[in-house]
């Protein structure tokens, strides 16, 4: 045995994890008359090592010597101490170091064994350099312990090569003297950085590793290039940083790197696997007794379904400022960047290997990459949306109290409720029941909890009751209404189009939303109608306040899956906000439903009209990794000069259209980012919207001077359609008695002699323009 240091008495681990412990229990042994004293900050941990010389939650089944000691007190555990080891997470160590730093008397030696990287003032540091910025009068005094260490492994006395890196030689000694002893061998190094480096990096390696060990036809070959490739990025990163290449490639560097990302007891590679197993679930599908508490409690479902990991690894935690670090300063670092692209932005797991296998193609590889999805969660579809209530309304407070509404989410909000409660005194803004009191109530005091208040109000007046039994009574009322109407005399035809068997084919395995254009405030009848009428996904549906005439209405509607929106309140933040989450759940829930993207505020600075409801969908995509699909639909009232005029139901022929669906993941490759959604959507709306025979003869009139000869119509047509590359299923002839009849009937134009005249100009152009709207947008796709 070296020689012990007698009149060490007491030794302080801050940190009681596994490998704090470990320590604590090698230098609890080799000095039998220390006290070493571990602070825990979880207060069972501390119990169970006072109580039972165990710790239960981080190191089952070790018994520890009598002398190793725990306290919850941080000052208490500082007393008297003759040196210190933090073994604190990355995450935590500058909190904890400016604690110690107020609290601690004497200089003492200081040691840590945390790995990671620190942010100070928006700087990336590494752990020595954190303790040196928070503690300036340990600046060079303090020491990094390191090195291929479980502490599975050291606790059953398996032989053990550490690294001991600082540049004051006395501190190093007083910690290699404490740990060293017949399986445990300390070297020492000046090289506290390449020390720092090599523990942290290999850590995102060791995820890495996890995660290709799980994936299909990946084995130890290719492990063994990861280890490779990702020593070389740790060599590159680390002469940057003023390491030696020497402790990079010692036991800190390479020794580490191969201990941590090959062997099972590493934290950092069970987190990559059970991040691949994440990755590779088909789908979220119920169980029979998940399907019965459905029925009776369904937020115990939700909330079960909710669970995330329940740790998240230092490698983890490293990863994010790694890359931030390595970008800032030009350092290409392919390997941990396809780990942070898989990790963080969700891309397919492909990214990772074949950055593995051609790290020096990574920006092509990374460029055709898209995020990976698997199917939708299944069995919610018949859920109310009241049974989501308690996760919109956690959603929404989360983002109020993290300012992602806003730079200042709580007062902006509070601002804009009390703008637009000035505006409902003069302008025709619909207000809830106690909405005005409520809002008026707001003070400094109670501002959070008179906003959940406020929330809770909008969530109740909006969200869906729906049951399936009732959205079936709906559907025959619409039914039995659309043949009334017809016997009745009314040429109501109502004309559905679209790829049917590919919709039918992605029911079970995608997100359905379908982004309907919006007329009038009837077309959500119509979209539903003809939804059913070809048996597609069930939407929770968009619909607006002024068709719902009384309570009964109000009712049904919503028990059929119609969730009410009062568009004269839509420049209110809040209310937005909560119209967004809650189809934010219902999508993340596989749920579908139809809303009017372009039916958004647009008077609040805080909103962006259309980009916040495609924004809120690829957030969905992101966070729960399922495929969102969007179905562009578009409706036509074919006899209406005016479409935003509001008929009774089923009184005049429409045309529906359910375009080619959008598959959202294909806009995550970095190749395709560039393509804003909502832009992406009113062009398919534009491109697959019908054209009708009356707004080709506007276009003639247009192109004419409003006035055109009879006897060369016909010809005129047949040229038009062809410039133009209009796409329409009829005969010149019957273009142009359909077009003539409609625009003669609503008085558009007149027929003089030989000679179609112009009426209403402005009507004329509209449909003219459209045309030509059309024709530029088939262009810019061409191109």
């Amino acid at each position: 045995m070296p020689e012990r240091y007698n009149k060490i008495k007491q030794i302080t681990i801050i940190g009681a994890g596994s490998w704090g412990t470990a320590i604590a229990k090698v230098i609890a042994e080799n000095n039998p008359g220390t006290i070493v004293l571990m602070w825990s900050y979880e207060k069972s941990t501390a119990n169970s090592i006072n109580i039972k010389n165990l710790n239960s939650e981080f190191l089952p089944g070790i018994k520890l010597p009598y002398n190793i000691k725990a306290t919850t007190h941080l000052r208490e555990s500082l007393v008297n101490t003759d040196g210190i080891i933090i073994a604190t997470p990355s995450k935590v160590t500058p909190d904890t170091i400016q604690k110690i730093s107020k609290f601690l008397k004497d200089e003492v030696p200081i040691a840590y064994l945390t790995k990671g990287f620190c942010k100070i003032n928006n700087e990336i540091l590494t752990i020595s350099q954190t303790i040196s910025r928070l503690f300036p009068k340990y600046s060079g005094r303090i020491v990094g312990i390191s090195g291929p260490s479980h502490a599975e492994e050291v606790v059953r006395y398996y032989h053990t090569t550490l690294s001991v890196a600082g540049h004051n030689l006395k501190d190093r000694n007083f910690f290699s003297k404490l740990l060293n002893c017949d399986y445990i061998q300390c070297r020492e190094t000046e090289d506290i950085i390449g020390v720092d480096l090599g523990g942290t990096l290999k850590n995102p390696a060791a995820i890495a590793a996890g995660i290709i060990n799980m994936l299909p036809k990946c084995g130890d070959n290719l492990e063994g290039a990861l280890i490779a490739e990702s020593l070389k990025e740790m060599i590159k990163l680390g002469k940057f940083l003023g390491a030696e290449v020497d402790t990079i490639i010692d036991i800190s560097g390479t020794g580490d790197l191969v201990a941590t990302a090959l062997s099972d007891h590493s934290r950092n590679r069970r987190f990559g696997k059970d991040i691949a197993k994440q990755i590779q679930e088909k789908g979220t599908i119920l169980s029979w007794s998940d399907k019965f508490y459905l029925r009776f409690k369904p937020e115990y479902v939700l909330e079960k379904m909710s669970e995330k990991l329940h740790y998240l690894a230092e490698g983890a935690y490293a990863i994010e400022p790694l890359i931030e670090l390595a970008e800032k300063n030009n350092i290409s670092i392919p390997v941990y960047r396809s780990l942070y692209e898989v990790l963080l932005n969700k891309k397919e797991p492909s990214l990772l290997i074949e950055t593995i296998k051609n790290p020096d193609n990574f920006a092509e590889i990374y460029n055709n990459a898209k995020i990976h999805i698997k199917d939708k969660k299944k069995g919610l579809e018949k859920l109310k949306g009241k049974a989501f209530k308690k996760l919109i309304l956690n959603g929404i407070i989360s983002k109020l109290e993290s300012n992602s509404i806003s730079p200042d989410s709580e007062n902006d909000i509070i601002n804009n409720l009390k703008s637009n409660l000035i505006l409902s005194r003069t302008q025709n803004i619909f207000l809830f029941k106690n909405e005005e009191k409520l809002i008026t109530e707001i003070k400094p005091n109670n501002a959070k909890k008179t906003l959940k208040k406020i929330i809770k109000l909008y969530l109740t007046e909006t969200i869906d009751h729906y049951s399936p039994l009732y959205y079936h009574f709906f559907i025959k009322f619409l039914t039995i209404k659309y043949f009334w109407m017809k016997l009745t005399g009314n040429r109501n035809r109502i004309t559905i189009t679209g790829d049917f068997h590919n919709l039918h084919s992605l029911r079970n395995s995608v997100n359905t939303i379908y982004t309907a254009k919006h007329k009038n405030i009837n077309d959500c009848i119509y979209y539903s109608y003809g939804i059913s009428k070809f048996i597609l996904p069930v939407p929770r549906f968009f619909v607006p306040s002024e068709i719902l005439t009384n309570k009964f209405m109000k009712y049904l509607v919503r028990k059929s899956g119609g969730f009410i929106v009062h568009q004269s309140k839509l420049n209110n933040t809040l209310y937005l906000e909560c119209i967004m989450e809650y189809l934010s759940i219902l999508a993340g829930h596989g749920v579908p439903f139809l809303y009017f993207p372009e039916l958004q505020g647009t008077d609040s600075p805080l909103l962006a009209p259309n980009d916040k409801f495609f924004k809120m969908l690829n957030s969905v995509m992101f966070k729960e990794t399922t495929e969102v699909v969007l179905i562009p639909s578009e409706i036509t009232y074919t006899s209406r000069m005016d479409e935003a005029e509001t008929k009774d139901l089923f009184t005049e022929p429409v045309g529906i259209n359910f375009s080619t669906p959008v598959f959202l993941s294909e806009y995550t490759r970095q190749s395709s980012s560039d393509i804003p959604i909502s832009e992406l959507i009113h062009k398919i709306w534009i491109l697959d919207e019908i054209i009708l025979p009356h707004y080709i003869i506007c276009g003639i009139l247009y192109e004419n001077d409003y006035t055109v000869k009879a006897s060369k119509l016909k010809k005129m047509i047949y040229s038009y359609i062809a410039d133009n590359r209009i796409i329409i299923n009829k005969s010149d002839k019957t273009i142009m008695n359909e077009g003539l009849k409609v625009l003669q009937k609503n008085s558009i134009i007149v027929r003089k002699d030989d000679f179609y005249i112009g009426l209403k100009n402005d009507v004329i152009k509209k449909f003219a323009d459209f045309i030509k709207i059309k024709e530029t947008v088939k262009l810019d796709n061409a191109d």
